[in-house]
């Protein structure tokens, strides 16, 4: 049996194309169970990430939730930005959940759900004012097996709309 407890924390961690700040690391394994929490900022996004993993039979389960602040596209490193495209996101929450009689099973059984709130997308042209397009709420799930089915609600042109995707 395996008993831990750990922490791990760094103060800013950079390279060319990420950026890692103020992030703290928590994990905990005690009778078959990992659990972990971390925080941090990942390019400008604060973020929070949370993972429960048990191994114990005879079923074993996965559940991660991540949840993420305002993220802009402006706090990308040069070399990963575009100036034909930029975004924003307001708000960002996703869970991965999954169960099964082996490991192989439990990322096979795998349910995925991601929600973003106040997306904004701006498309620049040479000499145009950029076309903006604001999505008050983008939710996307991909269910066991792959089927995926998404929502999103916004603005286009300064029009509401909507569209439903399922496949």
């Amino acid at each position: 049996a395996i008993d831990l407890d750990a922490k791990v924390s760094v103060a800013e961690f950079v390279r060319r194309i990420s950026a890692v700040r103020d992030y703290r690391l928590e994990t905990h394994i005690r009778d078959r169970i990992l659990s972990s929490k971390s925080s941090g900022e990942l390019m400008g996004m604060k973020i929070e990430l949370k993972t429960e993993y048990s191994a114990r039979e005879p079923n074993r389960t996965l559940i991660v939730r991540i949840g993420g602040s305002r993220f802009s596209t402006a706090n990308l490193p040069d070399a990963m930005r575009t100036g034909a495209v930029s975004a924003t996101v307001g708000a960002l929450l996703g869970e991965v959940r999954g169960s099964g009689l082996s490991t192989h099973e439990v990322v096979g059984s795998a349910n995925v759900k991601l929600d973003m709130r106040d997306l904004r997308l701006a498309f620049s042209r040479a000499g145009k004012r950029p076309e903006v397009i604001r999505f008050e709420s983008a939710r996307l799930e991909i269910a066991r097996g792959g089927a995926a089915r998404g929502r999103i609600e916004g603005r286009v042109g300064g029009k509401q709309c909507s569209a439903n995707v399922a496949g």
